[in-house]
């Protein structure tokens, strides 16, 4: 069970993912391979999330985003010069 302090609201959640917008958390939830974790509580319609499971989804993603990042900051790197 994640305790009320564990909980990040969707404002929170979205800086730690690079300030991105809702509709990219609502997309990221939906993932097939490895979607963004659901909240983990919805307290006077507001959505919360547990930190612990965000922080782990970031750790697993960070190599692949890492990859994607190097290929649009660097295009023409993997053609031979």
């Amino acid at each position: 069970m994640t305790a009320l302090n564990d909980l990040i609201p969707s404002s929170q959640l979205r800086k730690m993912l690079s300030g991105v917008s809702q509709m990219t958390v609502w997309r990221w939830l939906r993932l097939t391979d490895d979607p963004l974790p659901a909240p983990a509580a919805i307290l006077g319609g507001r959505r919360f999330w547990d930190q612990n499971e965000i922080n782990d989804w970031i750790a697993r993603r960070s190599p692949a985003w890492d990859a994607a990042a190097l290929r649009r900051a660097f295009p023409d790197a993997h053609k031979n010069v």
